[in-house]
């Protein structure tokens, strides 16, 4: 069983660095997505030595 976790910061790319630093497999690339009406979304998926799949986002206004 695989487990979702979700890790909201101010630097995503400090944080994917150190993941990927930390032996965290890349599943995609860091991008931005604009929500209409709430701001934007930078978010990126990575799996952690235990498989798990997490997400960390961060918003901007």
């Amino acid at each position: 069983m695989n487990v979702l976790f979700i890790i909201s910061t101010d630097d995503v790319e400090k944080i994917f660095s150190e993941a990927l630093k930390s032996g965290a497999t890349k599943l995609g690339e860091i991008t931005d997505k604009i929500i209409d009406g709430i701001g934007v979304l930078k978010f990126v998926y990575f799996r952690d030595p235990e498989r798990n799949i997490i997400e960390i986002q961060s918003w901007e206004k």
